[in-house]
């Protein structure tokens, strides 16, 4: 069966013969008004040293890495042309592709509410389509050239093995992905006037920890984010998000069902912090809690109110939830409200089912409730499982105290750090 990368660089080839002129690339890769690029000459968009490595989705990725990196990508990439109304990607088709532009325009869009909603535009030097090869492998928008498009494709392998040999382009390729995340923070549900809804709140276990500089919580934000909204790609365009700055509100549309989102984040959750978690030292180690509750919600013009969401936020400070996290040792700890252990956990089967959670009193401010909690452990296969006290290991001490010492967890099969890897221990 042929990919659908395959399909495209072969359309794109003929095409590329068909229309070669001046200033148009064919699949050789060659612009004939110019012949062959010597070894050395600057590639395709380079961009002045300044404007190299600023983390945004409407910069350019190509002018925000540097010659060397261009050069190691054009050598695994094919040069190809795309005709007006080409689609070079399909929402919910498997990601086998990443594509820089360096000529047009392409149009950005998702099938919401039974309509075709454009979210964004990309023109030279973007890349698209890198967040298949971070997180997710089905593409979660569609891309069509909206003028004739030259671009660079690259198969996902061998991206890959780009960013693997070269982490600086891949931390760009990551800010970027944060960053059009970002966008969707713009994405909004219709005025709601007192529907149910789903409401997710997370937070970032000692995120304000002394031994944290500025630059590993811009990271925890970035990652956090990115995993979360990741997890919840199956129910995309159904949901509103905020940065709370150490975590995130999540309002979902009144006819998801609670069991879809919990099942969605217990399903894509786990593997992404366990992987983040083995990647980066302690002082970007996320720890993260997940609270999750249903009631009414109002929205107007200046925001969103909701009492379930006064107490979700509740849910997640809980003083029981926070000792179990530390005494564990643990990433990821979850507490529902007794509305959807009752209505949605309880009668569940599998992974998002009761086994594990147990019931605790949350006395957090001027509330006082009871909820159901779980502490889940993320290198058990199904990892739904309540873990035994053990005692107090080293990180949350640092995190709380600042005791800068190096320290790494154990990450089985890696015998050298990622060269990537941001280190605790800072000169």
């Amino acid at each position: 069966m042929i990919t659908l990368a395959r399909h495209i660089i072969k359309a794109a080839a003929a095409l590329g013969h068909q229309a070669a002129g001046p200033g148009y690339l064919t699949d050789a890769g060659q612009n004939p008004s110019e012949g062959q690029r010597a070894p050395g000459d600057r590639p395709y968009m380079s961009a002045p040293p300044s404007s190299r490595r600023r983390h945004s989705a409407s910069v350019s990725f190509w002018g925000a890495i540097t010659p060397a990196e261009q050069q190691a990508f054009e050598s695994m990439a094919r040069k190809c042309a795309f005709p007006p109304g080409f689609r070079l990607m399909q929402e919910g088709s498997p990601a086998d592709h990443v594509i820089v532009i360096i000529k047009g325009r392409v149009r950005i869009s998702t099938w919401q509410d039974g309509a075709d909603r454009t979210i964004a535009e990309r023109g030279p030097g973007q890349l698209i389509g890198e967040s298949a090869a971070l997180s997710v492998s089905t593409r979660s928008a569609t891309v069509i050239a909206m003028e004739e498009v030259h671009a660079l494709v690259v198969t996902i392998e061998d991206f890959e093995a780009f960013i693997a040999d070269h982490p600086m382009a891949r931390g760009i390729a990551a800010g970027q992905v944060y960053e059009r995340l970002d966008e969707g923070q713009q994405w909004r549900l219709p005025l709601l006037s007192g529907q149910n809804c789903t409401i997710v709140r997370t937070d970032v276990t000692e995120f304000g920890g002394l031994i944290r500089s500025a630059e590993h919580r811009r990271l925890i934000r970035q990652a956090n984010l990115r995993m979360t909204l990741m997890s919840l790609q199956g129910i995309a365009g159904s949901y509103s998000w905020e940065d709370r700055g150490d975590g995130l509100l999540i309002v979902v549309r009144p006819d998801i069902p609670t069991l879809t989102v919990l099942e969605s984040l217990l399903t894509g959750l786990p593997p992404e912090l366990k992987r983040h978690n083995h990647m980066y030292a302690d002082a970007a180690r996320i720890q993260l809690r997940l609270a999750i509750d249903v009631g009414p919600v109002v929205s107007d013009a200046a925001g969103i109110s909701s009492d379930s969401i006064i107490r979700a936020s509740r849910l997640v400070d809980a003083d029981e939830l926070k000792a179990a996290i530390r005494s564990r040792d643990a990433d990821l700890g979850v507490i529902a409200s007794e509305f959807v252990y009752g209505t949605a956990v309880r009668d569940a089967n599998g992974f998002t089912g009761p086994t594990g959670y147990v019931r605790v009193q949350v006395n957090v401010k001027e509330t006082s409730t009871f909820a159901w909690m779980q502490i889940m452990d993320l290198e058990t296969p199904g990892g739904i499982r309540v873990l035994p006290d053990v005692p107090e290991r080293p990180l949350a001490a640092r995190l709380r105290h600042g005791h800068e010492h190096r320290y790494r967890r154990a990450c089985p099969g890696h015998r050298r750090p990622h060269p990537g890897r941001l280190r605790a221990d800072r000169a």
